[in-house]
């Protein structure tokens, strides 16, 4: 047969097949035959030796067996693990596990077969994971190994030492990332797991760190080799009988200590005369040399056949056999090469699985290809691929399908198996099997070039991009609407992954716009959500004016209520809401969020699902003003991605928690975020970039770095123009107005105001309309145009106070302060500005001009009372602990509250303590005080000096000496009408003297100074109003003063003579008398000549009248 032509080789001879259906078996899944441990032959030899060894070895957390091929290796672990009783997870390594993904997949499988109880599946390596694969290994691993132990969530049942087993390492490629991964689950094994590596070759240099660290024992070909005390034992065991210890030596010679030789030999001979036939020891080309000549061509020609078809099955079950060979007695035969020990291994499943033995499988093949014709082959090998496609063995029937070129075959398949794939994360396996098929082939086929660009997706969106067009041209010329609303989505969804480009997507607005007319969407719900949630994503986000927009966001409302449920929902609550964010509907992101939020914490929430979701939880938050609650998710955002190993959007997440410290007035933690979002921002991303800039913006015009911020938000929005992202656009030139504003180009500015506004009305954004409407005041505001800022503050404040926005983008504390004292001075919705600095803890401007209605948080009143109120609320004091920090308090006012040295008030509190007394004393006291005003910045303290921090503070004798300030400014300046304004705003604070119930002498200095700048703002009013003639008005001002201070005679003199312009004797009369008994009760001592004279003139007037 040997000598016969390939042509002839397998023809008259062949048996008569019975007859089988020729349909393909019913799909039966044989996954868990790669995770199942062998089944032990009948009568296998216990080697005793090697189980001590194991128990030695086990002492470390891993063991790697090497040696070659037939040694025993698998055998040895199988007997093992059998004689031990030790519960073992088992995988079989293969080709396939080259594609990390797929190693996770059946990994997972295997997990839920060792582990059944824990209902929720391991996590699929899907795309999103890719960033941070090291995370999510160390990650996987520990949940696999807890589940093995049976730790939480679940109670801990006791167990023996667990052993996962991973058979076959060999078959992994060499340039596989798989070696990292193992290595990476090796260095989580925790106590009470041992990881055995069977393999022919040595541990790959990925495992060095284990072997450095002591973590690994190696079983080598030393340990395995047989003894010749174990090659009798297995020799009397096979052929049951004893031979003489010369001929046991002989044949441990000749076997080199070879188990598959020992057994082969054995198996076939049955007796010793075989030594004497073989004079040299095996080798495995020798084996196979040996077992062709000896064996295999013994059999009868229906063996032969079943062996060589067979050996195209990598696993298979009786029935398959019987199927592939047309023959009945297959399935026995494979029982009894199993049963016989030649070169089979049986999986214990419901219905057993058979596998070849490596080596033994590879000779068969051998031999198939030399005695098979091509038509044969090619028969047989479409045959069996048949069987293993409907057997669930996908990867399998695809290699076989491949060999012969059936392609149909294999597209078939490629569709069939796809998105379920795709899901799994198994992008890089279902590429590999396109692109074994001619390019010709996948042209032709618009799904194939679909999935093609579905693969390429998370590794190259432009590439991805094309593929997902030219599959959207085949499905439009198919005329297959559900194809091309896919391949549309995916298009979409590209630019999104991509974060770059938009330029390109005006062609699939128009496209999306066509196909729904032409083949309305709610025909395909296969398509449907995703559609929709792509379509509001991109137009909300680039396209935000077309009036597309609104068709979707109706569409996805409605969509959403129906998908109530549904890990859809997310999909378009996601997408909703942060449509509702950027046109900045409030009353919708806070009826939504709880309802999005509970998805986010329920435990079968998807990992990307929920992290997508934390951020736009975190947007709605800022948002809406609630800083505490957007700290909160981005915070459980970002946790959250470093657990689960996720890292592509950390550049978003620094971005909103850089957004939250802007608002906060936080340049400090601004700063930080601002350096870990550079870190984060991918280069190749221009939209990153963008955003960097953008951010950057901000704190170059905190820290007055103008000509820098200038620079930062010209280059953001010069690539946002570029890339053709609207939404992105509107923002720079917003922040662009605010940055010209300080090189005084006002007109410039209002310009880009101009353009931002057209947008935002096309759009339909009530949050960028605020926005700049308050910037459009701000830039009149500087540029000294007061009626027109009061026109744009006007509007933008009412618009404020209806829809409750104590936020926006583009905020800077300074700047809105600014603007919030311009409102109170002109009583612009006074009530809404006071809400807004509380809300925003916005810091007065360091002169604010009204300060008498700013809300600070401290206020302190002196003049004619002592209170302090904190948040409005006033401090009541109890007890001698608030004592000396109340003294404390009132002595740094006294001392006029600004650079107060510490030793001034140390010698006035405690005069009899020494240095160090003295200052222990004041530390204990000014941290009671910081704590009873609820502000450590409230009070500063730098080189020994203390403040009153003006920006957290309200004092009215501040507020009352700046007010005369300013207005004797403005009387030097002619501008008497100002100044008589600002000098009634400080009569109105002076309710009486300072700390009036103190008596000591600094108190008493101060009082004195207060008052006579009183008596001189009161006089100056006075004068000013008898000058005009107001004397009735001016009768007012100079009773306030004698209110205040009865001993002033200034203010009766004046007093006396506007009675008597006014006509009033009688009253003019009664305020000399008032005078008299007032300085004489009081001082006992009698009014000035001066007070007299004018009381002689009145009455001598008087009687020259009549």
């Amino acid at each position: 047969m040997g000598s016969a032509s390939r042509a002839n080789k397998r023809g008259k001879d062949r048996p008569k097949k019975a007859q089988v259906k020729k349909s393909v078996p019913s799909k039966l899944s044989l996954a868990p035959a790669k995770i199942t441990q062998p089944r032990l032959i009948e009568n296998i030899y216990s080697r005793k030796r090697l189980f001590s060894v194991l128990d030695n070895a086990l002492k470390k957390p891993v063991i790697w067996i090497t040696a070659q091929g037939g040694a025993g290796k698998t055998t040895l672990i199988t007997s093992y693990l059998k004689e031990k009783k030790l519960p073992c997870l088992w995988y079989q390594i293969d080709s396939g596990d080259g594609d990390i993904a797929s190693f996770f997949h059946y990994m997972g499988i295997a997990a839920r077969y060792a582990a059944p109880r824990y209902k929720n599946p391991l996590p699929h390596l899907t795309p999103e994971y890719l960033g941070g694969l090291p995370v999510f290994t160390r990650n996987y691993f520990r949940e696999l190994f807890s589940r093995l132990l049976g730790k939480s969530p679940l109670p801990r049942f006791p167990v023996s030492p667990f052993q996962v087993v991973f058979d076959n390492y060999q078959d992994a490629p060499a340039d596989s990332p798989l070696h990292e991964i193992i290595q990476a689950g090796l260095s989580e094994i925790p106590e009470g797991i041992n990881v055995i590596i069977i393999s022919r070759t040595e541990p790959p240099s990925a495992f060095a760190g284990l072997r450095a660290n002591n973590r690994m024992n190696i079983l080598g070909w030393d340990e395995l080799e047989l003894t010749t005390e174990e090659t009798s034992g297995i020799v009397q065991l096979k052929l049951q009988k004893k031979l003489s210890a010369e001929i046991i030596q002989e044949l441990h010679d000749k076997t080199n200590g070879w188990a598959a030789g020992l057994v082969l030999m054995l198996e076939h001979q049955g007796s010793a005369d075989m030594v004497q036939r073989h004079g040299k020891g095996f080798t495995t080309q020798a084996m196979f040399d040996y077992f062709a000549g000896e064996i295999f061509h013994k059999l009868d020609t229906a063996s032969q056949e079943i062996l060589l078809q067979t050996s195209f099955l990598p696993i298979m079950t009786r029935r398959f056999a019987e199927q592939l060979t047309g023959l009945h007695q297959a399935g026995e035969f494979l029982s009894e090469l199993n049963r016989r020990n030649y070169f089979t291994i049986r999986k214990p499943l419901p219905e057993p699985v058979y596998q070849y033995h490596p080596l033994f499988r590879e000779f068969l093949l051998t031999q198939a290809r030399q005695q098979l014709t091509d038509a044969q082959l090619i028969q047989t090998q479409r045959r069996a691929a048949e069987i293993l496609e409907g057997a669930g063995q996908a990867e399998d029937a695809i290699i076989l399908y491949s060999q012969t070129g059936d392609w149909a075959s294999m597209a078939r398949i490629i569709l069939a198996n796809a998105q379920v794939m795709i899901t799994q994360g198994r992008n890089q396996a279902v590429e590999q099997w396109i692109n074994r098929l001619p390019q010709a082939v996948v042209d032709e086929t618009p799904w194939l070039v679909y999935w093609l660009g579905v693969c390429r997706m998370p590794f190259n969106q432009r590439e991805a991009r094309s593929h997902l067009e030219q599959a959207y041209s085949g499905f439009k010329q198919a005329q297959q609407p559900l194809g091309m609303y896919l391949a549309w989505t995916g298009i979409v969804e590209t630019f999104s992954y991509e974060w770059d480009d938009y330029t390109p997507l005006d062609r699939w607005v128009e496209e999306i716009k066509t196909l729904r007319h032409a083949h309305p969407l709610d025909r395909y719900p296969q398509a449907e959500p995703r559609v929709v949630s792509a379509a509001l994503h991109m137009l909300s986000f680039a396209r935000s004016d077309d009036p597309e927009l609104q068709y979707w966001v109706r569409y996805a409302e409605k969509l959403r209520n129906e998908l109530r449920g549904s890990p859809l929902y997310m999909l378009l609550s996601n997408a909703l809401y942060l449509h509702y964010g950027w046109i900045g509907d409030l009353d919708k992101l806070r009826e939504w969020s709880q309802d999005l939020g509970a998805c986010v914490m329920a435990s079968d929430t998807e990992p990307l699902a929920r992290l997508t979701s934390c951020l736009t939880l975190c947007v709605g938050g800022w948002i809406c003003g609630d800083l505490a609650l957007s700290r909160h998710w981005v915070k459980m955002a970002m946790e959250y991605g470093a657990q689960q190993g996720i890292p592509f959007l950390n550049s978003f997440s620094y971005g909103q928690l850089n957004y939250i410290c802007q608002l906060d007035n936080d340049p400090e933690g601004a700063a930080l975020c601002l350096a870990q979002l550079q870190s984060a921002t991918r280069p190749e991303c221009r939209l990153d970039v963008s955003h960097y800039y953008y951010h950057a913006t901000w704190l170059s015009i905190e820290r007055g770095e103008f000509a820098q911020a200038r620079a930062y938000i010209e280059k953001s929005l010069a690539l946002n123009e570029a890339l053709s992202v609207r939404y992105p656009i509107a923002l720079s030139r917003i922040k662009l107005a605010e940055v010209l504003v300080e090189f005084a180009e006002f007109d410039t500015a209002l310009q880009h105001l101009n353009r931002a506004l057209d947008f935002a009305g096309r759009m339909g954004s009530s949050m960028l309309l605020f926005v700049i409407d308050m910037m459009r005041a701000w830039v009149m505001l500087r540029a000294g145009r007061h009626n027109e800022c009061t026109e744009a503050l006007t509007v933008a404040l009412a618009h404020g106070r209806e829809q409750g926005r104590t936020t926006y983008p583009n905020w800077h504390g300074r700047h809105v302060a600014a603007l919030c004292e311009f409102a109170l001075e002109r009583s612009i919705e006074p009530d809404y500005v006071r809400h807004l600095i509380k809300t925003r803890k916005l810091l007065p401007p360091t002169e604010v001009s009204a300060p008498d209605l700013w809300p600070y948080p401290i206020k302190l009143y002196t003049l004619g009372r002592f209170s302090l109120l904190v948040d409005d609320k006033p401090v009541k004091f109890f007890g001698k602990s608030q004592k000396k920090p109340i003294e404390l308090l009132k002595a740094l006012i006294a001392f006029g509250g600004r650079d107060v040295l510490e030793g001034q008030i140390t010698d006035l509190l405690w005069p009899e303590a020494d240095g160090d007394a003295g200052h222990s004393a004041f530390t204990t006291t000014m941290q009671r005080l910081r704590k009873i005003l609820g502000n450590e910045d409230a009070i500063l303290i730098k080189e020994g000096k203390l403040t009153l921090n003006p920006q957290y503070c309200y004092v009215d004798t501040w507020a009352f000496e700046r007010l005369i300030k300013r207005a004797d400014e403005q009387w030097k300046g002619n501008k008497e009408s100002e100044a008589i304004l600002l000098f009634e705003k400080a009569v109105n604070i002076y309710k009486g003297s300072f700390l009036s119930k103190e008596k000591e002498q600094y108190v008493l200095t101060m009082q004195e100074r207060l008052r006579s700048k009183f008596i001189r703002c009161l006089a100056r009013i006075g004068d000013y109003l008898e000058k005009r003639g107001e004397w009735k008005k001016a009768v007012e001002y100079y009773q306030k003063g004698i209110e205040v201070d009865n001993l002033c005679e200034e203010f009766y003199q004046a007093l006396m003579l506007c009675y008597q312009r006014l006509g009033l004797k009688a009253e003019a009369i009664t305020a000399y008398n008032r005078c008299c008994n007032a300085m004489t009760a009081l001082i006992n001592t009698e009014p000035s000549l001066k007070t007299k004279e004018i009381y002689r003139q009145i009455m001598e007037k008087e009687k020259g009248l009549h």
